[in-house]
């Protein structure tokens, strides 16, 4: 019984210092759209709305994407856009993304069998000027028409980690 109250212990403190950890990363948004056929047309931007509550703190906007490991390239080229509620564009950018290791042809990132997922800051320390709804999109911009093997792509908004914290 002893041996069995110890092991729960354990268990129970490490699930809470894992825990603990991502509570250290306040995320305000993070969704995912998933591409059901396997494949991110050209054509077809992924958008996703959010609102800032808190525009007083600085906030990293990530870009990120799950790729089977038979995704047939090093990187990805994708294309972003911020915007605010009257459709302004805050920013807007191209930015590279490297899945596969083009030495080893490994991929990259956090993988489970043939699932990788890969997470690129695309905007750091942004300060958004008032709270309320905006808007991010990415599109895919590849040499062709159809990107296989790409299964979701998502965004995260965080506050900024200020240095020395």
């Amino acid at each position: 019984m002893a041996k069995f109250c110890r092991t729960v212990l354990v268990i129970l403190v490490g699930v809470s210092f894992l825990w603990s950890c991502n509570l250290n990363e306040q995320s305000t948004f993070e969704a995912k759209k998933d591409f059901e056929s396997q494949q991110w047309l050209y054509d077809s931007l992924v958008v996703f709305d959010f609102e800032i509550t808190e525009p007083n703190l600085n906030y990293d906007i990530y870009f990120t994407v799950r790729s089977l490991s038979s995704y047939q390239y090093c990187n990805l080229y994708t294309t972003y856009k911020l915007q605010n509620a009257d459709g302004k564009v805050l920013q807007a950018n191209m930015q590279e993304s490297t899945l596969v290791d083009c030495k080893t042809g490994q991929p990259l990132g956090k993988g489970v069998g043939d699932l990788f997922d890969h997470q690129q800051l695309t905007i750091s320390n942004y300060k958004f000027e008032k709270g309320g709804k905006y808007r991010l999109s990415f599109g895919q911009y590849m040499r062709q028409d159809t990107l296989a093997n790409v299964v979701s792509v998502g965004a995260k908004v965080i506050v900024h980690e200020q240095e020395g914290k």
